[in-house]
């Protein structure tokens, strides 16, 4: 893994560090999986601001998201959480929470940004040579499923 360099990413790092460090007191220890989520959730739209307003280093950016949220995540793993439920879920469930960790601003911005997640990350996955060959193998199946043949 690559060393946090960036004064940017390092100050990323401090502060997922000290958002994490508040979920661990204010959730109980049998909600590990929701403060998971809620660190996902607030990794995630931080990627997406990044991502919107220039472009970030993104072995620093990965570097980051790795020591937060563990070995398999990355700037892509993030944005796929936001595009299903469970961070859908999260954030309806805690968006009290989310707005006094993260203040309002953030909470408005994940209003608007949660629902158009599932198409921008099936526009980018379906521009890759991996999500055009996924895709084909889906139409397939659904030709064989509705007895047109392949």
């Amino acid at each position: 893994m690559p060393a946090i360099t960036e004064p940017y990413y390092r100050e990323l790092n401090d502060n997922l560090a000290a958002i994490d460090a508040t979920l661990s007191v204010q959730l109980r220890l049998d909600e590990r999986r929701e403060r998971d989520d809620l660190m996902k959730l607030i990794t995630g739209v931080s990627v997406m601001l990044q991502l919107s307003g220039n472009q970030p280093d993104i072995d620093q950016l990965n570097a980051v998201l790795r020591q937060r949220l563990g070995s398999g995540h990355s700037w892509f793993t993030c944005l796929q959480f936001l595009s299903g439920a469970r961070a859908r879920d999260t954030f309806a469930k805690r968006e009290p929470l989310l707005r006094e960790l993260m203040g309002p601003a953030f909470v408005e911005v994940t209003r608007l940004l949660l629902p158009d997640m599932p198409k921008l990350v099936a526009d980018m996955l379906a521009t890759t040579p991996a999500g055009q060959a996924a895709q084909a193998v889906r139409d397939a199946k659904a030709r064989v499923q509705a007895g047109e043949g392949v």
